[in-house]
């Protein structure tokens, strides 16, 4: 982990105006980001915003949610394990 923080620390003064692609499976490293693209067995399933990404992942909309909420729990990275009601659901 001390590695990964000295990459960071140096990499971020550095993205600073930049277009910067990062392949990570640290879940960390949405903090820094601005837009995320998810790929599961080499295939797209998710692209957007780091907001709609981790809205996606509450919902449980992205195959590999349940991987990366675990590995994000552990980075101290919140996202909600709750599953959000789709629009028009009720919930009792």
């Amino acid at each position: 982990m001390g590695s990964e923080r000295t990459i960071l620390q140096a990499l971020i003064p550095a993205m600073e105006g930049r277009t910067v692609i990062i392949v990570t499976h640290r879940p960390a490293v949405l903090k820094y980001v601005d837009r995320v693209i998810v790929m599961d067995e080499g295939i797209k399933v998710a692209d957007g915003p780091r907001e709609e990404i981790i809205g996606l992942l509450n919902s449980g909309k992205i195959p590999a949610a349940s991987v990366l909420r675990n590995a994000a729990k552990h980075a101290g990275v919140e996202i909600s394990t709750e599953r959000q009601p789709q629009s028009g659901e009720v919930t009792v």
